[in-house]
């Protein structure tokens, strides 16, 4: 024993509320000790009834006589009614108001104690009796009772004892465990003091079969690090208080930090998991660490926000009645079948029917089937998709690396808009359902600067008739090397007629007998990309701006990646400024315009001719110029009609290659001096040493 006196105190009660009879807190000090003195205060003194106070170890009063607050006095002293001051680390104690009075309020707790060592442990009761009368629904609990919040849970315990929750004597059983946690929780909602139902459940490692249902709780955290459930979980919830906090409740559970929950022993849920509310509330469902095995069906009305972090889920996660999931993913979170078993599928069981989930805020998760309404609207980022994408309806916010990921399986978008959240312009996503003409679907868009629509072209060939273009209404179709989005039997055309920046843009679709044609008819400036769209030897590009000299009245035209086999004057850019991104290009034809190539195969018959009064400003970049390939010195008519007309002025950054030396090549003078000309013929590399309208070269020695 040693012979240092400590104290300890807590209180009973709020200043605003008359102390009630039957209130009681339960103790459990985890020390041996003996009591010296035991002090209760009123902060309010009785005016008619005398206040009593007992004190019980092990459901058993220690006191001769209860502790009586006169009336008009403000505090007792148990000093001399204690009868058995001895307390050890296994014993609970209960403080319990008997009596009260109409005007006392706040009651105080003090006690002065010794505590020692046990080193043999004799003394300890060998069965104690525990105090199991534990906050029923009659009771008031008010503010500031101090209680235990945190229940242990061991399955691996055989000895006998009376199991209340504690770390010595914890419950076999989880149902024990929520049953009592379900009884507290009511006790304060009944209370009106329902923000203090906030609870713990330590689960040891194992296995644990038994089915449980947890009721209506603030708070409760389950922490489950290399624990099993196989039984099926019930949660059932109501709002309480209707406003501020009391809106919101909040169940967890944790298995393991880190990613790969599916590996080892790190939490996993086998039975099935159902969640129900009342009424419209917002509730909060969280896992982390945690491998979802079972099907997780939330239902009837109100929104459930479903946090997921570092989970691997492969059962099916669904909605009935009026309830509505938003989705939240952080960490690393996968969903898909586990080692053959189990789907992972966001849709119906069995049908995959739609669901009314959002993903809300998803973030680096691998997803496999979906079917949702997305009511809330989705935002998705570095995210995967392994199977079919359906969004019915909403907004999608997505980044470049979810939406490539989502347009590579069988995607169904009807009805839903998107934006790419980083492109410098938003992007709305409009999918061409074939059913109806791809003009309707045009017309019934307006694009603006701010408000970006992309039309996504299934695969397939389709024969699209006369079609009349937008600005901001772009097309977009699979592309890539199978190039199997095809516009058949038509025609393509936009014009611009208004006196501001209008913009369009085509991807990954190919022109079978389907002419394209862009025009700037106005003081407006149209700028057009046209990325991995090849165009046939019936598929001429046509382009004619106003006047030329400025973007303001010329037609600005991309091409990236694309291969033109028209070798015609049908193909002609007038007041055109055109710059091209590693193409293959046959028959350019200019009048009045300027082009700048970057990494282009000029290919074996090419004509590259600028007619008119202005332009004619040629720049080759990393270009392949030459006949090498077909190594045939006929081909050198190619390399003759070349910038064959006598109004270019032509750069060439790099060397081209040919068979004829070229002085003897006909309008070769609009090349720029310092050009490089390899001639194979004689193996000569020559430079253009007279100036332009000259066609002067010296061969290098």
């Amino acid at each position: 024993m040693t012979n240092e006196l400590q104290g300890y105190n807590f209180i009973l009660g709020e200043q605003s509320s008359v102390l009630t009879t039957g209130t009681k807190a339960v103790k459990h000090f985890p020390w041996n000790m003996n009591l010296q003195e035991v002090y209760v205060t009123l902060m309010t003194a009785p005016t008619v009834n005398a206040v009593t106070v007992d004190i019980l170890k092990n459901g058993v009063s220690i006191l001769t006589n209860k502790m009586t607050i006169a009336v008009g006095s403000y505090n007792s002293k148990g000093t001399e009614l204690i009868k058995d001051t001895t307390v050890y680390e296994s014993d609970q104690l209960a403080f319990v108001v008997l009596t009260t009075d109409v005007s006392a309020s706040i009651l105080e707790i003090n006690m002065k104690y010794e505590t020692f060592v046990d080193p043999v442990g004799s003394n300890h009761p060998v069965t104690p009796t525990v105090y199991s009368d534990i906050y029923t629904s009659s009771e008031s609990i008010p503010e500031g009772v101090s209680y235990t919040n945190k229940a242990y849970v061991d399955n691996k315990r055989t000895d006998t004892y009376v199991a209340d929750g504690s770390i010595t004597r914890p419950y076999k059983t989880i149902l024990a465990a929520v049953n009592a946690i379900n009884t507290l929780s009511l006790a304060h909602q009944t209370a009106n003091t329902f923000t203090q139902a906030n609870y713990i459940i330590e689960v040891a490692p194992g296995t644990y079969s038994d089915d449980f249902t947890i009721n209506n709780v603030k708070n409760l955290r389950f922490n489950m690090h290399g624990v099993y459930i196989t039984g099926n979980i019930t949660y059932t919830t109501t709002m309480v208080g209707g406003s501020a906090d009391n809106y919101y409740s909040r169940l967890e559970f944790v298995g393991c930090e880190g990613n790969r929950a599916e590996k080892g022993t790190s939490g996993r849920l086998l039975g099935a998991f159902t969640a129900t509310r009342n009424n419209d509330s917002l509730c909060y469902v969280s896992f982390k660490g945690i491998h979802v095995a079972g099907n997780m069906l939330y239902k009837t009305n109100g929104t459930w926000i479903l946090s997921m972090k570092d989970v691997f889920f492969s059962a099916y996660l669904y909605t009935e009645d009026l309830a509505l999931v938003l989705l939240e993913t952080t960490g690393h979170t996968e969903f898909g079948a586990y080692s053959g078993t189990g789907t992972g599928h966001i849709s119906v069981p069995s049908t995959d029917a739609v669901v009314a989930v959002s993903l809300y805020n998803v973030d680096n998760t691998e997803f496999d089937l979906i079917n949702i309404s997305n009511a809330a609207g989705s935002r998705i980022t570095n995210c995967r998709f392994k199977s079919n994408v359906t969004i019915t309806g909403g907004t999608i916010s997505l980044d470049k690396i979810s939406q490539k990921q989502i347009l590579a399986q069988t995607e169904t978008l009807t009805g839903s808009t998107s934006t790419l959240i980083d492109d410098p312009l938003p992007i709305r996503t409009v999918v061409w359902d074939t059913s109806v003409t791809l003009q309707s679907v045009i017309d019934g868009l307006t694009g603006t600067a701010d408000n970006v629509y992309t039309i996504l072209i299934p695969s397939g060939k389709h024969t699209i008739g006369t079609i009349t273009l937008k600005p901001y209404v772009n097309l977009k179709g699979t592309g890539g090397r199978q190039r199997t989005t095809i516009f058949y039997n038509g025609s393509l055309s936009i014009v611009n007629t208004v006196n501001a920046i209008q913009r369009f843009r085509m991807d990954g679709i190919r022109m079978e007998t389907c002419p394209v044609t862009f025009t700037n008819s106005t003081v407006g400036t149209l700028l057009v990309t046209m990325d991995d769209c090849p165009c046939n030897s019936a598929s001429p590009i046509v382009t004619t701006g106003n006047a030329y000299g400025a973007a303001t009245t010329m037609v600005n035209l991309e091409l990236r990646n694309m291969n033109i086999d028209c070798n015609t004057s049908s193909q002609m850019f007038t007041y055109t400024r055109l710059s091209a991104w590693g193409c293959t290009l046959l028959g350019l034809y200019f009048t009045s315009s300027d082009a700048y190539f970057f990494g282009c195969d000029i290919g074996s018959q090419a004509n590259v001719v600028n007619a008119g009064a202005d332009g004619g400003w040629f720049e080759f970049n990393g270009c392949k110029i030459d006949t090498m390939a077909l190594n045939d010195p006929s081909s050198e008519s190619t390399l003759a009609t070349l910038c064959g007309g006598s109004n270019e002025n032509v750069q060439v950054f790099g060397t081209f290659h040919g068979y004829t030396a070229p002085g003897s090549l006909t309008n070769w003078g609009r090349f720029q001096p310092g050009t490089l000309y390899f001639c194979h013929a004689d193996s000569k590399l020559y430079v253009k040493t007279g100036v332009v309208g000259t066609n002067t070269w010296t061969a290098q020695t």
